[in-house]
């Protein structure tokens, strides 16, 4: 992940800053009438490689499972593409190209059922891409509004997108636009050194994560109608997230999130854990549940996307021990 600033403290505070991001993740709502993801185990189905890379060119910043398949945002230096994965067989692989500044970070279903990709440079255009056939296609970009420096896409209504980030003057908007990019209003707008990161939408709520000027991480929840702010998920208070980096998350049709996290949340309110990496699940009452671990400074959890057994992660993987080198990989796990 490209830091927002230096890393810092990562011993003391289990934590890394990560960049002034925002999220795209899938609108597709998976059912869980099976299992519930608060007591369930999970049970690893499929190991997606891709090329080990020492210099950590790599990168994994989006999970998104439509129609059975599940869309892979990678970038890196001549490696910028979108990889489309049939869950019946993740064998099968299908592919496409993207330019040299398009490096997808963010991914969201339209209603129009196209997948909305935003790039992490700076005014990048969000590309509208249908994956719906044997290969991937890029349909049509749309320009954002505002010279956001990096922009974030939920997928709306319709074939609404909505939009979120923040400008070079530490401004964070959440814009409502249409197709052709134009804004039809506004549900946050001159949000006052709040730089959004990452976004899940349920309905008419915005989960946000987003960082402070001081580099502090908080978790959002903001009324797609109203803007208002909403204090709380259930019995959990949302101000006791203070300095945790949510990275992509998804939802499921019983309204439970899921999220990659790196800090504080993973300890769960115990004095210790197993790692300060994971992947959680919020449940509309607030109870928390770790679902998985990564390993402290080795293995870390970049984004999470439900799939119609369970979920799907990315992983990072840093050198650990003589030979091994810096790697990417995403897994599938099913509940049971």
């Amino acid at each position: 992940m490209q830091p927002l600033s230096s890393i810092q403290s990562a011993v003391e505070k289990a934590t890394m800053v990560c960049t002034g991001l925002l999220l795209l993740v899938s609108a597709t709502l998976y059912g869980v009438e099976s299992f519930s993801p608060m007591t369930a185990t999970l049970r690893k189905t499929f190991h997606v490689p891709f090329p080990e890379n020492g210099t950590g060119d790599i990168e994994i910043h989006s999970l998104l499972v439509t129609n059975n398949k599940l869309v892979i945002g990678q970038g890196g230096i001549d490696m910028n593409k979108l990889k489309v994965v049939s869950l019946d067989n993740v064998d099968e692989v299908k592919e496409i190209e993207l330019g040299l500044m398009q490096v997808p970070f963010d991914m969201a279903l339209r209603g129009d059922g196209l997948v909305a990709v935003s790039c992490k440079h700076t005014f990048s255009d969000i590309l509208l891409v249908d994956v719906s056939g044997a290969d991937p296609v890029i349909s049509k970009t749309v320009s954002p509004p505002r010279e956001y420096v990096e922009t974030a896409v939920a997928g709306g209504t319709g074939d609404e997108l909505i939009v979120a980030g923040w400008t070079l003057s530490y401004i964070g908007y959440v814009d409502v636009l249409s197709r052709e990019g134009d804004v039809i209003r506004n549900i946050k707008e001159n949000w006052d050194q709040v730089l959004p990161e990452h976004v899940v939408q349920n309905g008419n709520d915005l989960f946000i994560s987003a960082t402070d000027l001081n580099n502090y991480q908080s978790l959002y929840r903001v009324d797609l109608v109203t803007g208002e702010s909403i204090s709380n998920i259930g019995a959990l208070n949302l101000s006791t997230i203070t300095d945790d980096t949510f990275f992509q998350g998804d939802v499921d049709s019983a309204g439970n999130l899921y999220f990659a996290v790196n800090g504080g949340a993973c300890f769960n309110g115990a004095d210790r854990a197993p790692s300060a990496h994971c992947v959680l699940v919020i449940a509309p009452d607030g109870q928390i549940r770790v679902l998985l671990y990564g390993i402290n400074f080795y293995r870390m959890a970049t984004a999470v996307a439900v799939t119609p057994t369970g979920i799907a992660v990315a992983w990072q993987i840093e050198p650990y021990g003589p030979g091994s080198t810096y790697h990417v990989a995403v897994e599938g796990y099913e509940f049971a």
